[in-house]
């Protein structure tokens, strides 16, 4: 068991402060358009928050996140959009979606995989220097 997988369940709360919050309604307002009517890639999708913030369809959503408890909470909220247990990675690269790396999870890939995500439409967010 991970960090991730033992703090799951509590996760989302903690993300519940003002900061947090207004944070998530601007990466909200700059998605709105980009993914509206896509099939999206969500790179280490964690509990779900860009199914908390977007409304989108079962059918074009991938969530790929390497906690099995993570996975677990998000399909808690949101029990019928598909998820892979998988290490961050973009192994699952799909032509036409918009993979999508949100709040800090661009960070784990590696520079070679963000290389080959620049032939993709991507929104990507990076948390670490030297990215």
């Amino acid at each position: 068991m991970g960090a991730y997988d033992e703090i799951a369940q509590r996760y989302d709360v903690w993300y519940e402060n003002r900061a947090a919050l207004r944070e998530n309604r601007l990466v909200s307002m700059m998605l709105d358009t980009f993914i509206h009517g896509r099939s999206i890639v969500d790179v280490g999708c964690g509990t779900g928050l860009l199914l908390d913030l977007h409304r989108v369809d079962v059918d074009s959503y991938m969530g790929l996140d390497p906690s099995a408890g993570m996975l677990s909470r998000l399909k808690e909220k949101h029990p019928y959009h598909r998820v892979i247990h998988s290490k961050f990675s973009v192994d699952h690269i799909v032509d036409g979606a918009v993979h999508c790396a949100l709040f800090g999870s661009a960070s784990y890939l590696a520079a070679s995989e963000v290389e080959r995500l620049m032939c993709q439409d991507h929104f990507l967010m990076f948390y670490r220097e030297g990215y």
